[in-house]
C-alpha cells in the first residue's frame, strides 16, 4: 500500500470519521433537543389553556350574572311602565304600534319592514319592523274597546325600542301580554307565533303566578327559530290584581357564541348550556338545553333537549359530581370521539352551568407552531451544520492530498536518486528543497554518494592489491621426493603481512628446498606494502 494511501486512511480516521460521527450526534440531540421542545410547549400550553378556561369560563358565567342584572332592570323598567299605562286614558294614535294583520299580505305597508334571519337558522327569513310594534288580541279575546286598549299601549314602544336598541344581540323579542289576551310584541312582525296565545305558554302561567323575576328553560322560537330562554315578570293594573306579564326573549345560542368568540376559542370548540335531571333511568345526567352542532340524542343543529353523553365514572361522573354541588372545573373528556378539555361554570340565576369544550387539538395548535417554528430553524441549523462538514470533509481531503503529495513527492525523489544509485549511477542526487527531515534526508543522501563513489574507489583499489599480493604467494608447491608440502596464506582484511614463498632448483642445488616464511607487524594494507617491498 502506497504512502500516500496510507495517509489518507489515517487522516481518515483521525479527523473525518470523528468529525462525521461528531455532526451525526448533533443532529440526532438536535432532533430530539426539538421534540422536547415541542412536548414542553405542548404541556405548557395545555397547563395555561386549562387555567385560561377556567378564568374564562368562571368570567363568562359572572358576565351572565351582570346580563342578567341588566335585563332585571330593563324587565322592570317596561314592567312599571305598562302597570302605569294601564291606569290611564287612551291617546291618539301614534303610530308606533301598528295591528299584526299590517305586517302579512302581498304588499305590507309597515315603516321599517325588512327582511331578516336569525344566525345560524337557517330557514326563510321573517319579515320585521324595528320601529314599530305589532299588536294583537289572543284567539277567543274580545276587550270592551280593543282599539282604545292599542293606543293606549303604544305609549310602551318607544320604551321596548330603547331597551332593544340599546341591546339587541342579547334582547331578539320584547312582549307585554295582558290577562285580558291583548298582546304587543317588539320588533313587530307577524311571525308563526302571532296565531298562539301567549297566556298558555309556561312562561306566561309561571310569571303570573309568582312575585318577582323568573327564567325559562330555553325553548325553540316559534317565530324565527333558535333557541331563546324567557325573563319574564307580572305587572299589576289599576285595582292592584295582576294583569299581565312583560317579557324578554334572549337568544341563548347567541350569547353562547360571543361568549366563545369573546374568548377566542377555536372554530370547533363549542359553548352549551346545561343542567343535571334525572333521566328516565333515575339516574342524574347532564341535560342539554342550548348549544350548536351537537349530536345527542338526536337532537338537531338548534338544540331544545337532549343529553350529554359520556364515559362511566372517570372525569365525566367528576364532573357531575362538580355540579350537583354547584363548584366549577376543568376537565379533560372525549368529546364526539375527539380528545378535549371541558370547562363549567354555575350560572345560578338560571339553575344551569355554562359549559365550554375545546378539542385538544386545536389547544396543540399553537404548540405545533411553535414545534414547527423550531424544527425550522433547526433544520435550517442542522443544514449548516451539515454543510459546513462536507465542506471541512473535503478542506481536510484536499489538505491531507496535498500534505501527502508534500510528504511523498520527496521521498518519491529520494527513491528515484536511490533506484539510480543501485543502478551504478553515481550521479545521482535527490532534490533538496526542503527545510524539513525530508530536506535533511536529501542532503545526507547527496552527501553519501560521493562517499560511496571514493570507498567503492577504494575497494577496486584493495581488490587489485589483493589481487597483486595474491599473485606473489605461490600458486603451486614443489614436489620435493619424500616431502608432501603445502602452504596457504589467509588474511582478516582484504591484504595483510603474512608472506610465504619456496626456493627450489634451479635456484638452490638439486635435492635442496628453501622455504621462506615472512610476518609484517600489523595488518591491512600498510603491512601488505611493507610485504611486498620486502619481498622485492
Amino acid at each position: 500500500m502506497r504512502v500516500r494511501t496510507k495517509l489518507l486512511l489515517m487522516l481518515f480516521g483521525v479527523a473525518v470519521l470523528p468529525l462525521a460521527a461528531s455532526v451525526w450526534i448533533d443532529l440526532r440531540g438536535l432532533d430530539v433537543l426539538s421534540k422536547r421542545l415541542g412536548e414542553r410547549a405542548a404541556d405548557l400550553l395545555t397547563e395555561q389553556r386549562s387555567n385560561t378556561m377556567r378564568q374564562a369560563v368562571d368570567l363568562a358565567a359572572q358576565t351572565l350574572h351582570v346580563e342578567q342584572d341588566l335585563l332585571d332592570v330593563s324587565l322592570d323598567l317596561v314592567a312599571g311602565r305598562a302597570s302605569r299605562v294601564l291606569g290611564r286614558p287612551a291617546r291618539r294614535d301614534s303610530g308606533d304600534l301598528l295591528p299584526v294583520d299590517r305586517f302579512s299580505g302581498a304588499d305590507p305597508v309597515v315603516p321599517g319592514l325588512h327582511d331578516w334571519r336569525p344566525e345560524g337558522v337557517d330557514g326563510a327569513p321573517l319579515r320585521i319592523s324595528r320601529r314599530v310594534a305589532a299588536f294583537r288580541m289572543a284567539p277567543g279575546a274580545a276587550p270592551a274597546d280593543p282599539e282604545a286598549l292599542r293606543r293606549r299601549l303604544s305609549v310602551l314602544v318607544p320604551v321596548l325600542r330603547a331597551i332593544h336598541d340599546r341591546r339587541p344581540d342579547r334582547v331578539r323579542w320584547l312582549t307585554v301580554s295582558l290577562e285580558n289576551g291583548a298582546h304587543v310584541v317588539f320588533p313587530g312582525h307577524g311571525g308563526a307565533s302571532t296565531a298562539a296565545d301567549p297566556r298558555r305558554q309556561a312562561w306566561y302561567r309561571r310569571a303570573i303566578r309568582l312575585d318577582g323575576a323568573i327564567w325559562t328553560v330555553p325553548r325553540r322560537d316559534p317565530a324565527a327559530g333558535g333557541v331563546v330562554a324567557t325573563l319574564a315578570r307580572r305587572f299589576a293594573g289599576p285595582d292592584g290584581r295582576p294583569a299581565g306579564v312583560a317579557a324578554l326573549h334572549v337568544p341563548i345560542l347567541g350569547i353562547l357564541d360571543t361568549v366563545r368568540r369573546r374568548l377566542e376559542l377555536g372554530a370547533d370548540s363549542r359553548a352549551f348550556l346545561v343542567d343535571l335531571a334525572p333521566r328516565a333511568d333515575g339516574v342524574y345526567g347532564v341535560r342539554l338545553l342550548a348549544g350548536r352542532d351537537a349530536v345527542s340524542d338526536g337532537i338537531d343543529r338548534d338544540l331544545s333537549l337532549g343529553w350529554i353523553e359520556g364515559p362511566a365514572g372517570g372525569a365525566f361522573a367528576a364532573m357531575r359530581d362538580d355540579m350537583g354541588i354547584g363548584a366549577p372545573g376543568v376537565r379533560r373528556l372525549a368529546y364526539q370521539g375527539r380528545d378535549a378539555l371541558w370547562a363549567y361554570a354555575p350560572i345560578d340565576v338560571l339553575g344551569t352551568y355554562l359549559l365550554l369544550v375545546v378539542p385538544f387539538d386545536d389547544i396543540l395548535t399553537e404548540a405545533r407552531r411553535v414545534e414547527r417554528l423550531v424544527d425550522s430553524e433547526i433544520a435550517f441549523l442542522a443544514g449548516g451544520i451539515a454543510l459546513l462538514s462536507v465542506g471541512l470533509i473535503l478542506l481536510a481531503v484536499l489538505l491531507g492530498l496535498l500534505g501527502a503529495r508534500s510528504i511523498t513527492g520527496p521521498v518519491r525523489a529520494l527513491a528515484g536518486a536511490a533506484d539510480r544509485l543501485a543502478a551504478g549511477d553515481l550521479a545521482a542526487r535527490a532534490p533538496t528543497g526542503g527545510r524539513d527531515e525530508l530536506g535533511d534526508l536529501a542532503r545526507a543522501f547527496n552527501a553519501m554518494v560521493p562517499r560511496l563513489a571514493d570507498r567503492l574507489r577504494l575497494r577496486r583499489d584493495i581488490g587489485l592489491a589483493e589481487a597483486v599480493q595474491r599473485s606473489l604467494l605461490p600458486e603451486v608447491p614443489p614436489r620435493p621426493p619424500g616431502l608432501d608440502i603445502a602452504g596457504r596464506s589467509r588474511y582478516c582484511d582484504e591484504t595483510g603481512g603474512d608472506y610465504f614463498d619456496f626456493l627450489a632448483p634451479p635456484v638452490l642445488p638439486e635435492g635442496r628446498l628453501a622455504v621462506s616464511v615472512g610476518d609484517v607487524s600489523g595488518h591491512g594494507l600498510q603491512a601488505a606494502l611493507l610485504m611486498t617491498t620486502i619481498r622485492a
